[in-house]
């Protein structure tokens, strides 16, 4: 399992690879624009180049450097609050698998992400992030004999909330680790062959 820690800190003060915004459809960019004009200032430029709205599990990923060293910014969206049959939740699970395939497209160790949190359930937001974020690392590879295919280079993901969250998210990430370690084991076992 990749190692999750918290922070408090400005996103881009993180010390990792990637720095990842999760966005609704039609978002503000004046905001990304202040959380990323110190190190990517030319973002919004490309988000709209790109015509990036935020519809579900849309990603955009811009290189830039940071600290002395290429970085990668990545956005993905969760589309609008009007999805027919799919739940806030979920579409926030989805956007957060996609965001760890992105991660893996840029062959990065690390990523830290600006977690978003809905005031009235901290916890559990929290809480499904971390679930989902272990259960993207999930790669049966037991009986592959070529080691480049076993590779997976992600080992520590930072969620940055803000400082009214730290004690929920505590929380959220022992439990949340707990449950994905229980869901990825059953997986192993069911991925395993019948006779072992």
């Amino acid at each position: 399992m990749v190692a999750i820690s918290l922070s408090t800190e400005n996103l881009l003060e993180q010390n990792t690879d990637c720095y990842a915004y999760i966005v609704e459809k039609d978002f503000d960019t004046s905001v990304l624009y202040e959380a990323t004009k110190s190190g990517c200032s030319n973002l919004i430029a490309i988000i709209e180049q790109r015509k990036f709205v935020g519809n579900l599990q849309e990603t955009i990923s811009v290189p830039f450097s940071h600290n002395g060293r290429i970085a990668y910014c990545i956005i993905v969206g969760t589309g609008d609050k009007s999805s027919k049959g799919i739940n806030s939740t979920e579409k926030y699970r989805r956007a957060l698998g996609q965001l760890i395939k992105e991660v893996r497209v840029c062959k990065s160790t690390s990523v830290a992400i600006a977690l978003s949190v809905r005031e009235e359930t901290p916890f559990y937001c929290i809480e499904q992030a971390v679930i989902t974020l272990q259960m993207a690392q999930y790669y049966f590879d037991d009986y592959m004999t070529e080691k480049k295919r076993k590779d997976n280079n992600l080992t520590q993901i930072v969620l940055v909330v803000d400082e009214k969250y730290k004690e929920d998210a505590e929380r959220a990430i022992t439990e949340g680790n707990i449950i994905a370690k229980a869901v990825n084991q059953a997986r192993h076992w069911v991925d395993m062959h019948h006779r072992l």
